[in-house]
């Protein structure tokens, strides 16, 4: 059990931290999902076995590069950076991915704020970040820094 602490707390400390637009605003103060559209793109995790999230440390760059935001479900709460999300954004969430079927543990959501694609907990995290990469959005975004 203090092994299994350890690695999440190693593995959610690598995920990327949230710039807020408003000023000094606490992470669990966020009532709503929507907060992050046009902002973020968003990789939801449901992670009720707590299995999924260990291949997550090594992709922090690669997530923050594409302006991706982890929210991670386990224990019938959300968190983002190791942060306990309040019950009203728990619940936006939820709305969210409440018809997403049940073995579909990575729920990617565009800047848009819509359902991308859905993945099996055996993804590789590869294929998620090409599927980023072809966003027409996220191509533009690659063009503006080349």
């Amino acid at each position: 059990m203090k092994k299994i602490l350890i690695i999440m707390l190693f593995i959610t400390g690598c995920i990327p931290i949230i710039n807020n637009t408003k000023k000094n605003m606490p992470t669990n103060k966020i009532e709503n999902i929507n907060y992050f559209k046009w902002k973020y793109r968003i990789l939801i995790i449901v992670d009720e076995k707590k299995q999924v999230t260990k291949k997550l440390g090594e992709f922090s760059k690669e997530f923050k590069e594409r302006d991706i935001l982890i929210i991670l479900i386990k224990d019938n709460n959300s968190f983002i950076n190791n942060t306990l999300m309040n019950d009203k954004f728990h619940k936006s969430i939820i709305k969210i991915i409440k018809d997403i079927e049940k073995q579909h543990n990575y729920i990617l959501i565009g800047k848009d704020g819509s359902i991308k694609k859905t993945y099996p907990s055996d993804i590789i995290i590869d294929q998620i970040l090409s599927k980023v990469d072809s966003m027409p959005m996220r191509i533009k975004e690659v063009k503006k820094i080349n």
